[in-house]
């Protein structure tokens, strides 16, 4: 994890995030329908990450998988941003998203019945769903990001002692974890002398490095989620793109 170049307590709410933002400001299409598949983290002033930039961005955690890599078996359906454990999402000029692939890459959206009805898959939905809605509700009543399952087994003293951070990665990459496989996305890297490491950044279709946003661990927001969610994005395409690291 890479410090803050701007030493922020992320801990705190700041201007320029918005947490839990309504799923009619994050997705274009069926917004009630995918935010059951992608549930809205945060959105972020794109301004705060580059003044030349405009509208808001949004930190997606996907439901998927409770196994494996998002979009595996799906692989009829892959599109170039949207494929193993990439997706990726065009930003309108209201700032809301369009998914840049096929939605029938989420198992829960699989045309085989015997993929979309799991039990496990079911289960797991289910418990990731309020697991979020449990620690959106405890956001709305203080206004912090706390570990809600840590309040039910030790106390709400421990919750509230017990801050998350809304954003634990800021504008700078944080370095080529075990996202940045080639065999999965397009990659260039990069060496990073100053922090002894070789930073990775996804390749646009025409061979262009995205820019680093943010990452945050998706179990910050909710029971269970990826080790860490990084958010890039592209402002000529307007892409937003996101993958997800796994320990």
């Amino acid at each position: 994890m890479s410090a803050s170049p701007d030493k922020i307590d992320f801990t705190q709410p700041q201007p320029f995030l918005h947490p839990f933002p309504d799923p009619a400001d994050v997705f274009a299409s069926d917004p009630a329908q995918a935010a059951k598949l992608l549930h809205p983290l945060v959105s972020i002033d794109l301004s705060a990450v580059d003044p030349a930039w405009s509208g808001r961005i949004h930190l997606l955690s996907p439901v998927e998988p409770y196994d494996d890599y998002f979009a595996d078996g799906a692989e009829a359906y892959h599109s170039y941003y949207t494929r193993r454990n990439w997706i990726g999402f065009r930003l309108g000029e209201d700032s809301r998203y369009e998914l840049l692939g096929d939605w029938r890459c989420f198992q829960a959206m699989s045309e085989d019945k015997t993929r979309s009805q799991d039990p496990e898959l079911l289960e797991h939905y289910a418990k990731q769903q309020q697991s979020f809605d449990e620690v959106k509700a405890a956001y709305a009543e203080r206004g912090l990001l706390m570990n809600v399952d840590l309040g039910k087994r030790e106390g709400e003293a421990q919750m509230l002692k017990y801050r998350l951070a809304f954003l634990e990665d800021w504008k700078e990459s944080q370095g080529a974890g075990n996202w940045a496989d080639p065999d999965l996305f397009p990659l260039e890297f990069v060496d990073n002398p100053e922090m002894d490491w070789e930073d990775a950044f996804p390749l646009t279709e025409d061979g262009r490095p995205f820019r680093f946003v943010a990452a945050v661990p998706g179990w910050n927001y909710r029971d269970g989620g990826a080790d860490q969610i990084l958010l890039f994005y592209d402002p000529q395409t307007r892409v937003a793109l996101q993958t997800f690291e796994w320990s």
